[in-house]
This record gives structure tokens, sequence and C-alpha cells, in this order.
């Protein structure tokens, strides 16, 4: 995967669907967007509690979007399920 945007357009995007858990979903896009294993990552607890990560974005009718920082990169999920990598300071949460 390319780290060369920074005018603000995603690194790296993916969808979490309804069975999908956000939080694992996040932490392997982070670690395939890192080139990492996730043991060589922060944990996801660090930035954002998982379970209410997950518990919010599987509640159906969920409307909202978050934005936080993961081992070094913005991550922004919205309540579609939509996920965007982004270089860290690209976006504005």
């Amino acid at each position: 995967m390319s780290l060369q945007a920074a005018d603000g357009t995603p690194i790296a995007t993916t969808t979490v669907e309804q069975t999908d858990s956000a939080s694992v979903v996040i932490s392997q896009i982070v670690t395939d967007v890192a080139d990492e294993t996730i043991d060589d990552l922060p944990t996801l607890a660090n930035s954002v509690d998982p379970d209410a990560l997950d518990a919010v974005f599987a509640s159906e009718g969920a409307i909202g979007r978050l934005t936080f920082v993961f081992a070094g990169y913005d991550i922004l999920l919205d309540s579609s399920g939509a996920v965007e990598v982004h270089q860290s300071g690209t976006i504005t949460p």
C-alpha cells in the first residue's frame, strides 16, 4: 500500500460489515498499511475502547462518525461502516 497521500485522501479504505467487529477490522487494516504484525502495534485500547467501538457500530440505526489516532494513523469510521486510514495529521476530527 502506498503511503504517499498527504493531501487528506485516505491511504487505505475498507468497510465494516454488520457481522464484523469494527475493532478487528480496524486492527487488520492498520497492520496491512503499517506492514506490521498485530503484536508490533500498540493495542487498540490505547486509542479507543474496543468494546464500546464494536457496540456502537453494531447498533442498527446508529448515526455518527468517529475519528481517532491508532498506531500513528488517523482513523475515520462512520456509521455506514466505512473505514478510512489517513497519514497522521491529515484529517480534522
